[in-house]
């Protein structure tokens, strides 16, 4: 099962969380390609088994950082055009908890998931700065745990 872990990061927080869940894949015995916004392409995911995103939240309006608007916005046509990514998506992402709207890129990813009919395999998780609390680190293995049970039910 390949899993494309696509995500932008702007003080390395969302990198790190990216590299944690490519970890946890790895050691499952899962293949994770970590691509970074700016090499974002639409024409690989067609061929993905699984898509993990990663956003970081933008600014005092909270919004999806530029470089993803991309594939926010090729979200919907994506989960149509391959089945294997409508059962297989996870979102992830950080944010500051000082700021009156938290990690709401996440909230934004995981809302045009369902709205296309897309399946998250685990709820979405956000993340306060650097992934380092327990319940973040669990939350990006219970993503890997996900994937790998969907691939051994493919099997």
């Amino acid at each position: 099962m390949k899993i494309y872990i696509v995500y932008s990061s702007l003080r390395g927080n969302t990198e790190a969380a990216a590299f944690i869940l490519a970890s946890f894949l790895e050691d499952l015995g899962l293949s994770a390609q970590l691509v970074g916004a700016d090499a974002y392409d639409y024409e690989a995911l067609l061929d993905a088994d699984g898509l993990a995103i990663g956003s970081y939240t933008y600014g005092n309006h909270a919004e999806i950082p530029e470089e993803l608007l991309d594939l926010y916005e090729d979200l919907p046509d994506l989960i149509q055009a391959n089945p294997k990514l409508k059962q297989a998506l996870a979102v992830f992402g950080s944010g500051d908890r000082d700021y009156p709207i938290y990690a709401k890129a996440v909230d934004d990813f995981v809302e045009i998931i369902e709205k296309s009919g897309g399946h998250l395999l685990a709820p979405g998780v956000k993340i306060d700065g650097y992934p380092d609390y327990d319940e973040e680190i669990a939350g990006l293995a219970a993503i890997a745990q996900a994937f790998l049970q969907l691939a051994k039910e493919n099997n």
